[in-house]
């Protein structure tokens, strides 16, 4: 019944969509779920609030809060995740989409016929060549680089493949800005309380969580330390059965907390340490809070076999050893004093 009551929404959603009025004159942004406000909230709220320029929300989350917020400027349409998503976003007719979905013409998603302007945002520090799928990039107009490793990177993949040259922006990552604004407002962490790890990895198969999140976890709590466990969204919404193993087996310990909640950053403000594998929140808290990380060196998280083509190294490659401790997987009880070492001299 849930099923089809959100099929029924998204629907209806679709066809008020269809019947906005001067549809050419707008732009767009994409979101897959709520978690993913806080990639797109700086932009929106300088169009919405400096420049007076109304937007469209659409949205794959039946429960993103901005269906029901009516904030100024934003109007907000629920298009689900299959087959009124895809004719929604092939077939816009607008000034201006913005996503941070990649993969835009190799999959469902397709450009519309109508002129639209399709800008990617990055939801993510990483490098483009190594996490992402070969050519995940390749059709979108303009892009919003965090830094000049994204700049170069995709100008070597556009010269190798023979790709016409994107517009690319020198934008930065709002959700970086937004971490260092909120840490100047943050009182100084009392030096008596107990060392917190907050466990934060990527998601898939080889996922640290997925693959060994039980014994991760188990040795920490033995040895004294609050464990906060952040799943990445999409392993929260691919493994659901993980949530529940974890509170079982955890739940009742003092020192454990699951945040299923990824929208706020209060988990990255109280935590010490961060244990990671390869995910891109390694990068917001290092140099974000300037706290460091251990990453257990699960395997390479590869979704691009023509990686090695570029002469650029991935900088979650090039950054690791810079930025906290390598252990690797099978040492996995001797997290306890690696976590300690680096509390003790965090700098």
């Amino acid at each position: 019944m849930k099923r089809f009551q959100l099929f029924c929404r998204a629907w209806r959603d679709m066809r008020r969509f269809q019947k906005l009025k001067s549809r050419n004159e707008l732009i767009v942004f994409y979101s897959e779920a709520a978690d993913y406000w806080k990639f797109f909230e700086s932009i929106i709220e300088q169009l919405t609030n400096t420049l007076e320029q109304p937007i469209i929300w659409l949205t794959s989350d039946p429960n993103d809060p901005l269906l029901k917020d009516n904030r100024s400027g934003i109007i907000a349409f629920f298009i689900g995740e299959g087959i009124f998503r895809t004719v929604v976003l092939n077939t816009l007719s607008v000034n201006l989409v913005i996503m941070t979905m990649p993969d835009l013409g190799n999959y469902y998603i397709k450009r519309s016929g109508s002129c639209v302007h399709y800008m990617y945002l990055f939801h993510s520090i990483v490098s483009t060549h190594i996490i992402y799928r070969k050519g995940a990039f390749d059709h979108f107009d303009s892009i919003l680089c965090v830094g000049k490793h994204h700049v170069e990177e995709i100008r070597e993949w556009e010269v190798l493949n023979q790709l016409p040259a994107k517009q690319l922006f020198n934008h930065g990552y709002g959700v970086l800005d937004k971490l260092l604004e909120e840490k100047k407002q943050r009182p100084l962490p009392l030096t008596d309380e107990a060392v917190h790890v907050l466990i934060a990895p990527s998601w898939g198969p080889h996922g640290l969580l997925e693959t060994r999140g039980g014994e991760t976890i188990e040795v920490l709590l033995d040895a004294g330390f609050q464990v906060t466990v952040r799943p990445h969204q999409m392993t929260s919404k691919r493994s659901p059965n993980l949530k529940k193993q974890l509170i079982i087996r955890f739940g009742n310990h003092p020192s454990f907390n699951f945040e299923g909640d990824t929208r706020t950053n209060e988990s990255l403000h109280a935590a010490n340490i961060m244990v990671s594998d390869w995910s891109g929140v390694a990068l917001e808290f290092a140099f974000g809070l300037e706290k460091p990380v251990v990453f257990i060196d699960q395997p390479l998280k590869l979704n691009n076999a023509e990686y090695s083509r570029l002469k650029s190294v991935p900088l979650e490659i090039l950054l690791r050893e810079k930025i906290g401790r390598i252990l690797p997987a099978e040492d996995i009880k001797k997290l306890p004093s690696v976590v300690a070492e680096l509390a003790t001299s965090p700098e």
